[in-house]
């Protein structure tokens, strides 16, 4: 059986991503019902949460199956380490989504801490967790950039079943559409963008290009480039899907804060990868 996996590994894990993306339109369009709340009689476990802990489990399972592989890496405590970053990753992007979206609690201030009902902010999750990398790499003696690196490949991986819990919680609304793909949300009229569909697309395909260039490409360009091409991907992603997300526009009623973010970001991480190319570049001519 083992073996069997192995050998269409590609194949099972296409399957799997489109039996994820059918049963994600199947609930869009009301034809399935997926429960906020799995469990019996008074013990529930809610959907989003398992959602998040699953991404988290998976992730943590192929990051540690690369440390392991490397010769740096791998003295690691892969468990402590995961474990830092994922407590520091939750704070942050609960942080930037309370700095965000600050009105929605206006009422009900206690209802901030409640992070089961949805409310994280990437940016923010991205942030924390690479503090918490950072700390935990200091007090190790570790070095960070080869940690990061290697965290950022799987991060779109664990974003895609992640978002799936927008769908779940029906938040994060688009604007309205008669596209076939929209949305029917319950209780409100009208149909809706997808942009948490939108999303995991883009992470989907940013996944598959960080995954070849770190099988193909691996440290070409010296330590940190793929966290670089995460941080620009994503925020390419996102900035392009924001334009669809019902939004406060606060720059010429056009751009959201999260866009202006993406902007800064892009900017200056494609400024370094550059400068990373014209050194990779002119030490490979000296090399000739």
């Amino acid at each position: 059986m083992k073996n069997i996996i192995k050998k269409y590994k590609k194949q099972i894990l296409i399957l799997l991503f489109s039996l994820f993306f059918c049963i994600e339109i199947l609930a869009m369009k009301e034809i399935i019902s997926i429960p906020k709340v799995l469990g019996i009689n008074s013990f529930g476990i809610r959907t989003y949460g398992l959602l998040i802990t699953s991404a988290v489990l998976l992730v943590s399972y192929l990051i540690h199956k690369e440390i392991i592989q490397d010769k740096e890496l791998k003295k690691m405590d892969v468990t402590d380490m995961l474990i830092i970053a994922l407590v520091f990753g939750l704070i942050g992007a609960r942080l930037y989504h309370l700095a965000t979206d600050w009105y929605l609690y206006q009422e009900d201030p206690v209802s901030a801490l409640f992070l089961w009902n949805g409310g994280m902010g990437i940016f923010g999750a991205v942030l924390g967790g690479a503090f918490g990398l950072w700390i935990y790499t200091k007090r190790k003696h570790y070095r960070l950039l080869p940690l990061l690196d290697v965290v950022a490949v799987f991060m779109p991986l664990a974003q895609v079943i992640g978002r799936a819990g927008n769908l779940i919680n029906q938040e994060i609304i688009g604007i309205t559409t008669d596209l076939p793909w929209s949305w029917k949300i319950t209780g409100l009229s009208g149909n809706f963008h997808p942009v948490f569909l939108y999303e995991q697309i883009g992470n989907l395909f940013l996944f598959i290009l960080l995954l070849w260039f770190y099988k193909k490409k691996k440290w070409e360009l010296g330590k940190g480039v793929l966290l670089l091409i995460y941080v620009l991907g994503y925020c390419i992603v996102r900035f392009i899907v924001e334009f669809f997300r019902l939004e406060s526009r606060i720059l010429f009623d056009v751009f959201s804060i999260n866009q202006l973010v993406c902007m800064m970001v892009i900017l200056g991480s494609s400024s370094i990868l550059m400068v990373k190319y014209k050194k990779a570049s002119h030490k490979s001519n000296n090399n000739k």
